[in-house]
């Protein structure tokens, strides 16, 4: 029986297209982005979460060479922006920029959420961190954290601290300090820093745990003294107040905490991409500074450190609610 010819020319043909589709794939991968990214921010602008946001969209934007649309998208607690995302189609088009409220607080004090933080999402890097202190009115005999905690013993419950908020990461933090010292305090809670800040400068409280920024100004004037910082390392900003953990408190770390994440089931080439885009930024000493001045620390970790830093995290705040027994209106 005679064996069928193949010319070349059904050779050549043959051969290109069997290269042809990995080659089409490959190319598709390198082409992202070649249109504009949308960064969901889930608080209103011109608060902070909203500035840290534009400072790397801005610098996104660069390292991507495509413009980098911030979108504002505030309401129930970040809980509307972050599940926007959720549902967004998983091409890297659609970025939280995901903050720990909407990703690690809500669904330890909401169960209901309308998504998973750890199943919804593919974490992509972690950007900054941000610590918070714990200041007492200048009025209180207390000069350290040690002699605070000795008064707090000593007179339980009639030391009254100030948060934003039942369920903010203040409130939360606090619950999880007074368990680590077996001491107790008195939960005052504001709407917001800012009125957490009035109170306790006109004397309401007597404590105050709030970011960096909040505080500082009081203190600098003599008006605040700040004992702590949540952070494991001491932050830039404030380097001659001691960390928890250095005073004995093991492992105690409380951050706000900021990074990038996508849909899940965004294809992993998209995902490298954007992590390499935040690895160099957070390597620029220029954006390092402007953190430190936000008050806030470039923190970098890459995908798979930055996914399991947020289970862990979500974890955490899941263990705190349930035994604090901390209850809020949906």
């Amino acid at each position: 029986m005679r064996q069928p010819v193949i010319s070349l020319a059904a050779l050549g043909a043959l051969a290109m297209s069997l290269s042809f589709t990995p080659a089409v794939s490959y190319a598709q991968a390198e082409a992202y982005p070649n249109r504009a990214v949308r960064l969901v921010v889930p608080f209103a602008p011109g608060g902070g979460t909203d500035v840290l946001a534009r400072i790397v969209a801005e610098r996104l934007a660069n390292d991507l060479g495509q413009a980098i649309v911030v979108d504002n998208r505030a309401g129930a607690g970040s809980q509307i922006g972050v599940d926007s995302v959720a549902k967004a189609a998983p091409d890297g088009y659609t970025v939280l920029f995901g903050p720990a409220d909407g990703l690690s607080i809500l669904p330890a004090l909401r169960p209901t959420v309308p998504y998973d933080s750890v199943k919804d999402f593919t974490a992509v890097a972690r950007v900054a961190t941000s610590p918070f202190v714990i200041s007492i009115n200048p009025a209180m005999k207390a000069e350290t954290f040690e002699e605070l905690m000795a008064e707090a013993r000593a007179r339980p419950g009639e030391i009254r601290y100030g948060t934003p908020g039942i369920g903010s990461i203040g409130h939360l933090a606090m619950e999880l300090l007074q368990t680590k010292t077996g001491t107790k305090l008195t939960h005052v809670p504001y709407k917001g820093g800012g009125p957490a800040l009035v109170g306790f400068m006109s004397g309401d409280t007597e404590a105050i745990i709030s970011s960096t920024k909040l505080v500082q100004n009081a203190a600098e004037s003599g008006k605040a003294k700040m004992l702590a910082q949540t952070a494991l390392m001491p932050q830039p900003d404030i380097p001659k107040v001691p960390t928890l953990d250095g005073l004995g408190i093991k492992g105690f770390e409380v951050v706000s905490w900021f990074g990038l994440l996508v849909p899940a089931g965004t294809p992993q080439s998209v995902v490298d991409r954007l992590d390499k885009a935040v690895a160099n930024i957070t390597r620029d000493p220029d954006f390092a500074q402007k953190m430190i001045e936000s008050g806030s620390t470039a923190a970098y970790l890459p995908p798979k450190e930055f996914a399991a830093f947020v289970e862990q995290d979500r974890s955490k705040w899941i263990g705190v609610v349930k035994d604090a027994g901390i209850k809020i209106e949906h």
